[in-house]
């Protein structure tokens, strides 16, 4: 991304960092440390006033966080934020997220996984893949108990080969990925590609009648609803579900009845839907906003 030792950077995080080793850290790698457990309105305003004050060369954090701030800056049509790069992790990355960072931050968007216990795995500046950082985890794919050799989708193995106080072996976080069906990228670099990661199995709803309910399909829907301002879904019970809204000055009854008309559509006619209008939604303990939330256990679902 660009980024050198000793750059002037941002991280915007939902967990608070306290302690004199930790200013001290942050003070030699001149890094601006943001913390904000929630994304209040005026908690938006300060993040974005720091970062236009502090002019700062990258701008970490996790993808919804900044979405949220990168929607504020077209709002009030802030011109003058442009790090050179903006980093992210910690969540799927969606399109429509990135295009919005992009074209609000001024600058490119390179987005960054890792497990516990497991390689990180970054875009490089051609955006094509994401490249795993073989040299000090092995990662598989599996699917069931097979192992998936070559291209294809599977959950996401690490067997972590630097961790001397307690080592991951075949550790299953359950998060989805698709290995690339490239053999090495055009950067030259030469470790394994993979070309997408699509977040964890509980990221999934399942109906009474077996339909299986992708956060990607909400998350292209509500790309294009310009009457809310972020949504949650989650699932209580089999047959019953809370889409959680939170909606700008363009909410009305009419787009109300709009959205709950084509989520019914798609969810099915076995499902309850409630709709419930909010001022916040909740982040996880770890700090990371949810988008769809299945409280039923597996064995449920299967």
């Amino acid at each position: 991304a660009g980024y050198r030792l000793g750059d002037k950077y941002m991280k915007i995080s939902q967990n608070p960092k306290e302690g004199v080793v930790n200013k001290i850290q942050d003070a030699v790698h001149r890094c601006v440390y943001v913390h904000s457990q929630s994304l209040t309105r005026q908690n938006i305003v300060d993040m974005v006033s720091r970062i236009r004050s502090s002019k700062v060369n990258l701008v970490r954090g996790y993808p919804s966080a900044l979405y949220v701030l990168a929607d504020y800056i077209k709002e009030n049509n802030i011109t003058d934020i442009r790090p050179k790069a903006v980093t992210t992790t910690g969540e799927i990355l969606f399109p429509y997220m990135r295009a919005l960072i992009e074209e609000q931050f001024h600058c490119r968007v390179f987005d960054a996984y890792s497990g516990e216990g497991g390689a990180n795995v970054s875009e490089c500046s051609t955006h094509e893949s994401y490249h795993i950082s073989a040299e000090y985890a092995v990662t598989e794919f599996v699917s069931g108990d097979t192992k998936i050799e070559g291209s294809g989708e599977g959950e996401i193995v690490s067997t972590n080969l630097w961790n001397y106080a307690m080592p991951f072996i075949r550790y299953n976080v359950k998060d989805i990925g698709v290995i690339s069906e490239k053999d090495q990228c055009i950067c030259g670099r030469g470790l394994p590609l993979l070309a997408e990661v699509k977040g964890r199995d509980s990221d999934i709803l399942v109906t009474p009648s077996g339909k299986r309910l992708i956060v990607h399909y909400f998350t292209g829907y509500f790309e294009y609803v310009d009457t809310v301002r972020q949504f949650q879904v989650i699932q209580e019970e089999i047959d019953n579900m809370t889409l959680k809204i939170i909606p700008n000055e363009k909410f009305n009854p009419q787009s109300r009845d709009k959205i709950k008309n084509d989520v019914s559509t798609y969810i099915g006619d076995d499902v309850t839907l409630n709709i419930e209008i909010v001022d916040e939604i909740p982040l996880t303990r770890s700090g990371k906003r949810r988008f769809i939330i299945s409280n039923i256990n597996k064995m449920d679902k299967d």
